[in-house]
């Protein structure tokens, strides 16, 4: 039976320059040591030092486990940040491979420098609870 472990996997801030179309990306890693299921995201942005709620960002969300994008193109964080007070679930939880990569990128489309942080909230996977192993 699976042993589930709660885990988050958190991006490192991505730095936007002052610009609209300014672009930033960051890879995160799935580690090797069991695959990852996602329950919630979360975009956390700040403007000069500053917690923002809804920007107008936009996210995309590429995992190289199965080659595919988790939307059709860049969405506006709106669909995933709401009002920024709750994070954005995953329903039913999205599983990432071990050993995979998860490349965020974020377009800023106002003319303010923005840094951005994208979290995965969830669970490693393993097959049976560590050092139970055979």
């Amino acid at each position: 039976m699976p042993y589930l472990q709660y885990f988050t996997y958190t991006s490192a801030w991505m730095a936007l320059a002052a610009a609209a179309g300014a672009v930033a990306n960051a890879t995160l890693s799935i580690l090797a040591d069991a695959n990852f299921s996602a329950n919630y995201m979360t975009v956390a942005v700040t403007q000069a030092g500053v917690l923002v709620a809804n920007w107008a960002g936009d996210l995309l969300v590429n995992d190289s486990g199965v080659g595919r994008d988790l939307s059709n193109i860049a969405s506006c964080t709106y669909h995933f940040q709401g009002s920024g007070q709750l994070p954005y679930p995953f329903n039913p939880p999205r599983l990432f491979a071990r050993n995979s990569s998860l490349v965020i990128t974020v377009v800023n489309n106002v003319a303010v420098a923005t840094n951005v942080q994208v979290a995965f909230h969830g669970n490693k996977v393993y097959p049976e609870r560590p050092g139970n192993e055979s």
